[in-house]
């Protein structure tokens, strides 16, 4: 996985991230010889604290911007405003905090306080009930 984050680092975690991404991994990843009219499909997701659970106060903002392939998913992360750490995909509803079961941003120490992600995950980057799959 290939990944360009920015150097700007600052002094505490953060968890805005972490479970701002609750999406349902399952259908994201396109079998190979999936309808090409489902590749190329594009979402994009606001990150608050809010989405986090439980719910957070913080003045952090951030998007993520996700693009369906054949077996794999590119995705652009930009967050501010707080000290992040890391930030991954959670394999749950919303309001629910499931497991990780992607990797948008690696542990970051010290953390970073603007981030800028960019990278693919295939099926063979995918974490517990989806790993290999």
């Amino acid at each position: 996985m290939s990944r360009t984050v920015s150097t700007r680092r600052s002094l505490t975690a953060a968890a805005l991230l972490m479970a701002g991404l609750l999406l349902v991994v399952t259908g994201l990843f396109l079998p190979t010889g999936q309808s090409a009219s489902a590749q190329g499909a594009e979402f994009t997701f606001t990150l608050y604290g809010g989405n986090e659970v439980p719910p957070i106060a913080s003045s952090a903002t951030g998007t993520v911007t996700l693009e369906l392939g054949d077996g794999e998913m590119t995705y652009h992360l930009q967050a501010s405003g707080a000290a992040f750490t890391m930030a991954h995909i959670h394999n749950g509803l919303a309001g629910a905090n499931g497991p990780v079961v992607a990797f948008l941003l690696p542990v970051q120490d010290p953390p970073v306080t603007t981030v800028d992600v960019t990278g693919t995950i295939s099926e063979a980057d995918l974490l517990g009930e989806f790993a290999g799959n």
